[in-house]
């Protein structure tokens, strides 16, 4: 197979590419390899598959490192399945399976086996570390629930038992105990999770490397549920979180001010929150045609926020909603969902299901709004993959 990888941005771009589900796979194939365009076997790692009865592939996606495609063009890497355990190059990711750590040449990540989330994020280049975990790991997930939301219709009876047919009065995955499960325990078959295994939270590997590997967080509460992947790949300098919620019960809304008139600042509503491990002295983000500093406890970031520091800043990347809080004892929270109620038909309504992409980049200080912007654009706009048969002529 050859695969044609675009870089839609304006500049060159190394980062990781995946194929897309292949089907069908050659008969007799056990594992895969890619290569450039000169024959060089690059780090690749299949990231989902379908095996047959006798371990062979049936379907098959492979994550691969483009290294270098031109701005606005392209570059061709080609796509061998294997008989036998293909190996591919080392490259500069580990993982601590028993501690639940993972780390390159550029970053050291340590999650929690408790809840999921990111404990110590370290800048190998500095040494320093930019989390607190005391006051709140990342990404931490908070809201308290409409009490008065009538949780006995038909529709949630139908899926709950009774005793979870009640609303606590808050959520907080960090007071959450999630049980370490190994991976071949934790699934009945590829990609079907046994929940009579696993039971109500849980927290295990499910990739491991070389190319990247990621570590998911299940909570299964009472009238909500909260997912969270985190993700390091080799040679990265950002670790990506993906958060998933899928909520059967909304948060309150917002009061009305007393003159009548919506609230100047939200307040009610599900929530990830972080804390840097340094005084911020400036938060920067940016908005439409802009970038700016802001000193504001609520703002809007369009993609970004970097929170810097002395001596170490922290770029915060999002593809999700873009309104943040930020509390007096240097917490910020990141808005998931809310319930709103239309100022002019008094209907209520909220997301039951969303799923949010972040990733944190730990930095020196001195980075300039072109640096931001285009880590941004990069996370927003991943390269793509075109598969298909391979052509005449060098690319």
């Amino acid at each position: 197979f050859a695969i044609t990888v675009f870089n839609p941005s304006g500049w060159e771009r190394t980062n990781v590419a995946s194929v897309g589900r292949i089907y069908p796979v050659p008969q007799h194939s056990r594992d895969a390899v890619v290569k450039d365009a000169s024959g060089r076997v690059v780090p690749s790692q299949i990231i989902k598959s379908v095996r047959g009865s006798q371990g062979n592939l049936v379907a098959a996606d492979v994550a691969f490192l483009a290294d270098q495609v031109p701005s606005v063009g392209y570059d061709t890497y080609y796509l061998e399945f294997t008989s036998g355990a293909a190996q591919p190059p080392a490259t500069d990711l580990r993982i601590d399976e028993a501690g639940f750590v993972l780390e390159n040449d550029l970053v050291r990540v340590k999650v929690t086996p408790r809840h999921g989330a990111i404990t110590s994020l370290i800048d190998k280049r500095t040494g320093l570390e930019v989390l607190n975990a005391e006051k709140s790991p990342f990404p931490v997930f908070k809201g308290r629930l409409d009490p008065n939301y009538p949780v006995r219709s038909v529709f949630l009876r139908w899926k709950y038992p009774k005793e979870d047919l009640v609303i606590p009065a808050i959520f907080d995955s960090s007071k959450s105990q999630a049980a370490v499960v190994e991976a071949e325990k934790a699934t009945a078959s590829p990609g079907i999770v046994d929940w009579r295994v696993i039971g109500k939270s849980d927290v295990h590997w499910i990739e491991k490397g070389p190319l990247r590997a990621t570590i998911r967080t299940r909570h299964r509460w009472p009238l909500l549920k909260f997912e969270v992947y985190v993700t390091l790949c080799a040679s990265s300098p950002h670790v990506e979180v993906v958060t998933r919620v899928l909520a059967e019960v909304p948060p309150p809304t917002d009061k009305f001010e007393a003159n009548g008139g919506f609230p100047s600042r939200i307040k009610e509503g599900y929530w990830l929150t972080l804390a840097p491990g340094f005084e911020v002295t400036s938060v920067v983000r940016d908005f439409p045609l802009g970038v700016e500093p802001t000193t504001h406890g609520a703002f809007q970031a369009l993609t970004f926020l970097d929170l810097l520091g002395k001596e170490c800043g922290l770029l915060v990347l999002h593809a999700g909603t873009q309104y943040f809080n930020r509390t007096a004892d240097g917490i910020f929270s990141n808005l998931l969902m809310r319930e709103w109620e239309s100022f002019w038909s008094g209907d209520n309504g909220w997301p039951r299901y969303c799923e949010y992409r972040h990733a944190l980049i730990p930095h020196a200080p001195g980075i300039a709004n072109p640096e931001r912007l285009r880590a941004a654009a990069e996370f927003t706009h991943k390269l793509i993959s075109v598969v298909g048969a391979p052509q005449t002529g060098s690319l």
